[in-house]
């Protein structure tokens, strides 16, 4: 039996190719199966977004009716502050870059599934 990392090597031939071997027993509930874990990728990915799109719309539902207070000094140094400034903005963008990744990392399975399912 291959790995799943040697499946995910395959061409669409030699997947087409195994697939159409007769002699491998295909359990009879196979298709649902794979369908029901379509179904479960897809639901993620779309509550994924849904998510980060709802967080989006409340920050700026915040940020428009927040009262508007005036700013208040905290450092002395302004190279100071602009390195706290520069970390926060890390901090910030490694999050941003996580979660964009974890999105990828999930259409890059849906779409593998779904172009083997569409070859034929």
């Amino acid at each position: 039996m291959k790995s799943p990392k040697d499946i995910e090597k395959l061409t669409l031939q030699e997947l087409e190719a195994i697939s159409l071997d007769e002699s491998i027993a295909v359990p009879p509930d196979l298709s649902e199966r794979i369908g029901a874990r379509i179904s479960k990728v897809k639901n993620k990915g779309y509550t994924i977004v849904g998510a980060a799109s709802a967080v989006a719309a409340i920050a700026a539902g915040l940020a428009l009716y927040m009262p508007y207070a005036e700013p208040k000094d905290t450092f002395d140094n302004p190279y100071q502050a602009y390195a706290e400034l520069e970390k926060a903005l890390t901090k910030v963008s490694e999050g941003i870059q996580k979660g964009t990744a974890m999105i990828e990392a999930s259409e890059s399975i849906i779409e593998k599934s779904t172009e083997i399912f569409n070859a034929k």
